[in-house]
């Protein structure tokens, strides 16, 4: 499989992400972004980062599209969410998009590719992160080599 096919099929397996990309009214051509480390990524590269992350982490990945209306960078935002998930013994990490004009904010978490929660505001965000962890526990229960073999 080509990298672009791959590409293609992730996305086809992310409906969701096609779903949230126009929840969050981004625009689908490449915009530059940036993950909790500051690495330069594009597009649909922080759906992406929290994807693998998930994936190879057994753990959630966490996307933060950031808008306007909240007082929190979405680092501290980011931070936030991950501190509150590594207490309770869960991977975690963050990844940030900043689409120009964006108003709203929004997070997704992802646990695997068909359980991908959000989007939400930053208040069902932190309601729902119990959520996401027992998400998390129950496909682990399911799938305890890993659920890279259903991608392939």
């Amino acid at each position: 499989m080509t990298d672009e096919n791959a590409l293609l099929s992730r996305r086809d397996l992310l409906g969701k992400g096609a779903a949230f990309a126009a929840a969050t009214a981004i625009a689908l051509s490449p915009i530059a972004s940036h993950t909790a480390k500051s690495e330069e990524i594009e597009g649909w590269a922080p759906f992406e980062g929290a994807l693998d992350f998930a994936e190879a982490e057994r753990g959630i990945g966490i996307v933060i599209y950031e808008g306007q209306d909240v007082p929190y960078t979405p680092d501290q935002i980011g931070e936030a969410l991950t501190k509150w998930l590594h207490e309770r013994g869960v991977p975690a990490q963050y990844f940030v998009h900043s689409p120009p004009g964006k108003q709203v904010t929004s997070i997704s978490m992802i646990v695997t590719p068909e359980a991908v929660l959000g989007p939400y505001n930053l208040h069902d965000a932190m309601k729902n992160m119990p959520q996401a962890v027992e998400r998390l526990r129950i496909s682990q229960l399911h799938a305890p080599t890993g659920y890279t073999a259903a991608l392939d």
